[in-house]
């Protein structure tokens, strides 16, 4: 598993390089446009194109919507050996990285802010009423009657799994995806 949503892998196929490009063109539905929408009525498993031994692809989903498929981009060489050698570098969608990064910058500025505050003590409080109070006797009241001192907060957890959740996230459904596209690949390419 990796630690990160992408990954660049190197896949020899015992095919050549024209019957590679053509095994790939075979079970790819044709689309240059690989944004954020998704061909549903598709009798194939994958979207893309394949132009010069270089291709981009994506898994076609039946139905739902799932943001971390891969968007898979790959260059078609010749090993030496009779076969050929496909490199590919399997990452996000840029939009849905971009959201990532910005979900976990915010949540981060919230589980700092959230350590870095701490409740005002007491005496602080009692202080504050005595000066800025109208009413003496309101204030003195008011202060005789807080029995709980406030106590020093404990560890927020709910920012913390606000901070580690996008990249959980990420990199969790990425790797799930990811085996998906290169078991397929390799049944493709005769691996």
């Amino acid at each position: 598993m990796n630690l990160l949503p992408f990954e660049n892998i190197e896949i020899e196929s015992p095919l050549t390089e024209s019957e590679t490009e053509n095994a790939i063109k075979k079970n790819i539905a044709w689309t240059t446009d690989l944004g954020m929408t998704f061909t549903k009525n598709s009798i194939r498993e994958y979207e893309g194109f394949i132009d010069n031994g270089t291709f981009k692809i994506r898994r076609i989903l039946k139905s739902g919507m799932n943001s971390f498929i891969p968007i898979v981009t790959g260059t078609i060489s010749d090993s030496g050996n009779s076969g050929s050698r496909i490199g590919l570098k399997l990452r996000l969608h840029k939009v849905v990285m971009t959201l990532a990064i910005v979900m976990t910058i915010f949540s981060g500025m919230m589980l700092i802010t959230s350590i870095l505050s701490s409740p005002i003590s007491n005496e602080s409080q009692n202080e504050f009423l005595m000066e800025h109070s109208i009413d003496e006797k309101l204030a003195e009241e008011i202060v005789s009657n807080m029995e709980n001192p406030t106590e020093p907060k404990g560890t927020n957890w709910i920012s913390l799994f606000l901070f580690i959740a996008p990249y959980l996230m990420c990199t969790i459904f990425f790797n799930y995806e990811a085996n998906i596209v290169k078991d397929k690949l390799n049944s493709i390419l005769k691996v």
